[in-house]
């Protein structure tokens, strides 16, 4: 009788847990990549779903956000999300030193608007969206003359090396250029 009413009682704690931990929801605009055991079962679209828990997990990656602390600065931070955001979003590279072709030291302020077309890409092609466009970007600037740095050249560079993460450049603004 006594294994029973133990049995019981785990029953009772464990169902609620695993109900919660197997229960995602899925955000308008946004999508979720679920591997089971390390491999992709499915891409979840906006919704509730529910999926296995401890065999399921949502493929969780790295994203660039920008956080305000107390004092009202902002500052860009890299965090893992689970869902992937398919609404246009913005890369900051801010204050970042480069040394172009004709060696030139420059400081500049980059931002791209960009939007994720293929999920599945974004998330198996390369480990870090944040990352890749850091590296892209710094390789692009420094293969490029002093004079061909700005916004039209870095988008055309950019929307051609970036097809392969699975987004599309929108936009790339060069601000605050100091050489």
């Amino acid at each position: 009788m006594t294994s029973i009413i133990i049995i019981i009682t785990l029953f009772a704690i464990v169902t609620p847990v695993l109900l919660i931990k197997g229960t995602k929801v899925v955000q308008q605009n946004e999508v979720m990549i679920v591997e089971r055991l390390g491999q992709y079962t499915g891409t979840l679209q906006p919704g509730l779903h529910l999926i296995i828990p401890v065999i399921d997990q949502a493929r969780a990656i790295p994203w660039q956000f920008i956080e305000t602390d107390k004092q009202g600065n902002k500052s860009c931070v890299i965090r893992k999300t689970e869902t992937i955001p398919l609404s246009e979003n913005f890369f900051y590279l801010l204050k970042h030193s480069v040394v172009t072709k004709n060696n030139y030291k420059i400081e500049l302020d980059v931002i791209v608007s960009y939007n994720v077309v293929d999920p599945l890409m974004l998330v198996y092609n390369i480990a870090s969206l944040p990352m890749a466009f850091e590296r892209t970007i710094d390789h692009t600037l420094g293969d490029l003359d002093l004079q061909d740095v700005n916004a039209a050249t870095l988008l055309k560079i950019l929307r051609k090396e970036t097809e392969k993460f699975g987004i599309k450049i929108n936009d790339v603004d060069v601000k605050n250029v100091k050489y």
